[in-house]
C-alpha cells in the first residue's frame, strides 16, 4: 500500500528513505540492527529527506521526540534526542525533512485477530491519519488542490 504514496507524486525515489522492520526474529532484538536502522533514519533527517516507516514498532519508542516534534532551536539549527535505551543521540534535523508512518488499516482499528499487531492509540494520536486507497487515488488525482492537501496532511511531521 505504500507504493502508493510514489505512484501518486506525493513521495519522489530521489528524496526518500523508505524504511522497513525486519521479520526475522533475530533483529528484533539485536542492538547492531537498531543502531543499523536509526543511522538511516538519522541520515534522512540531517539530509531533509521523506522518511517513510514500516513495521517498525520496535524502534518507535527511541523516535519519541522525532514524532512528537520536540525539536530544539541552536543558533537558527533544529535537533532533537533519538533514545537507545538509556543512550540519548542528538541529531540535526533539516528544514525539509519529513516522517510517514504506513500502518495497515486493521492494525490502526484494531481488526486483527492477533492483539500483538494492534497499533497502540497513543501512538496513532501523534499523526493526522489518512486512509490510502488505490480507487480513490485515481478519483481525487483530477483534482489539483488534492496532492496539495495530502502534502500537508498524510502521516507527515
Amino acid at each position: 500500500m505504500w507504493k502508493i504514496l510514489f505512484d501518486s507524486g506525493i513521495a519522489a525515489v530521489e528524496s526518500t528513505e523508505v524504511i522497513f522492520g525486519s521479520n526475522f526474529p533475530g533483529d528484533v532484538h539485536s542492538t547492531i540492527y537498531l543502531y543499523r536502522t536509526i543511522e538511516r533514519i538519522r541520515s534522512a533527517m540531517s539530509n531533509g529527506k521523506l522518511c517513510i516507516l514500516l513495521k517498525l514498532e520496535q524502534l518507535y519508542d527511541s523516535l519519541y521526540d522525532v514524532l512528537n516534534q520536540r525539536y530544539q532551536a541552536v543558533d537558527g539549527q533544529k535537533f532533537c534526542r533519538i533514545c537507545i535505551g538509556d543512550e540519548p543521540i542528538r541529531c540535526r534535523i533539516a528544514k525539509t525533512f519529513r516522517c510517514i508512518v504506513v500502518v495497515s488499516r486493521e492494525e490502526a482499528f484494531h481488526e486483527c485477530k492477533n492483539s500483538d499487531l494492534h497499533t497502540p492509540v497513543a501512538f496513532l494520536s501523534r499523526f493526522e491519519k489518512f486512509f490510502l486507497d488505490p480507487n480513490l487515488m485515481e478519483q481525487f488525482s483530477f483534482d489539483p488542490l488534492w496532492k496539495l492537501k495530502f502534502d500537508k496532511k498524510i502521516y507527515v511531521h
